[in-house]
């Protein structure tokens, strides 16, 4: 009964500290999450997590927030646009993991190809969990025509402690109304939808 936000923590946008950033040059981010988006359908047929030939799955691309400038935002739309082209021509689908603030100030729904889903990172000052949180009314992303059907998964809150069974674990928590993905084969075993907690290493 698992169900998996297939994460892929690739490339990161070239204003950042991080230590594998994408070009600014526009073609050449572009072409970055082009490759990125081969490597993730390897992966997904590595770890039988698509069909056979590699569609069928989801897969978020985390794009960490950055602080936005003309010529950083261009580079991440090139990336993001190059990753959701390249899965679109694999028969995945393109999810994007990013703050809220971010999707909005760089118009990733205006990009040629829009990610399918979006995992919004808009988290509540006091970390904790919340039983009847649900991916709308967020601050920055507005509820009636972007990622409005049933393509939104929420992580509301950053790193905290939790106690399920017994176990205390650090969690992030999410809420789901978005598309997930199953491994190879397991469709035929789900009978009901159960939202869990996602656990995300950082």
């Amino acid at each position: 009964g698992w169900r998996f936000i297939l994460t892929w923590v690739g490339h990161q946008a070239p204003c950042t500290s991080f230590k594998y950033p994408f070009p600014y040059d526009v073609n050449q981010a572009y072409q970055y999450g082009v490759d990125n988006a081969n490597l993730a359908m390897a992966r997904l047929k590595q770890y039988n997590l698509s069909n056979p030939d590699g569609s069928g799955a989801i897969v978020y691309l985390d794009l960490e927030h950055f602080t936005y400038s003309t010529q950083c935002s261009n580079a991440a739309r090139a990336y993001v646009n190059g990753w959701t082209t390249r899965l679109s021509q694999l028969g995945i689908r393109s999810g994007l993991y990013s703050t809220s603030s971010g999707i909005r100030d760089n118009r990733y729904h205006t990009i040629s190809k829009p990610p399918s889903a979006v995992w919004i990172a808009e988290w509540y000052t006091t970390p904790g969990y919340r039983p009847n949180q649900t991916v709308w009314n967020l601050r920055y992303l507005p509820d009636n025509n972007l990622w409005a059907n049933n393509q939104r998964i929420l992580q509301y809150t950053n790193t905290h402690s939790q106690t399920w069974g017994g176990v205390s674990i650090s969690i992030d928590s999410d809420v789901a109304n978005g598309p997930v993905s199953v491994p190879y084969g397991a469709y035929d075993l789900l009978k009901n939808r159960i939202w869990l907690p996602i656990i995300r290493k950082h």
